[in-house]
């Protein structure tokens, strides 16, 4: 928060905190801000939007690498087991399936006449798409291993 509230501009810092007075303090608003500084070395402003009560502020020290540590074993613990090691919380059965009867193949399309025109017309369009593709590699190739192109000679 306190980094936010350096480098926001003047009029945008004003604005925020003539929003923040005009709460009334009837309204359920939540205002968290998170700072690593005491709050001795807070900027007086920013220390002036959440009031002057001890009551709205709760400091929470840094946790040492012990109760770090303790805190996530658990987790930890849990990182190395196989999912077959945890205990189910209820035994669950097998699901049996039925046995289902293999489903006759689709009978074979009928193509209309338009159908059939209309995949030629998209067939040779692919095709002059891939022939334009690789016109420059085959040129390509036909200048580079041209020699290997003419018969053996015996």
């Amino acid at each position: 928060m306190e980094l936010w509230f350096k480098t926001i501009s003047d009029v945008a810092r004003e604005t925020f905190m003539t929003l923040i007075r005009g709460i009334s303090p009837s309204d359920p608003i939540l205002l968290l801000a998170l700072v690593e500084s005491p709050i001795s070395q807070l900027d007086p402003d920013l220390r002036a939007m959440f009031g002057y009560s001890l009551q709205n502020r709760v400091e929470v020290a840094t946790p040492s690498q012990e109760s770090r540590y303790t805190y996530f074993s658990n987790a930890l613990m849990n990182l190395d087991k196989n999912p077959s090691d945890f205990p189910d919380a209820v035994k669950k059965r097998k699901r049996i399936l039925e046995v289902l009867e293999k489903a006759p193949p689709p009978p074979p399309k009928v193509w209309t006449r338009a159908e059939l025109q209309e995949q030629t017309a998209k067939d040779k369009q692919t095709l002059n798409a891939v022939k334009v593709k690789l016109s420059g590699l085959m040129d390509l190739l036909k200048k580079r291993y041209q020699r290997f192109r003419k018969p053996i000679i015996v």
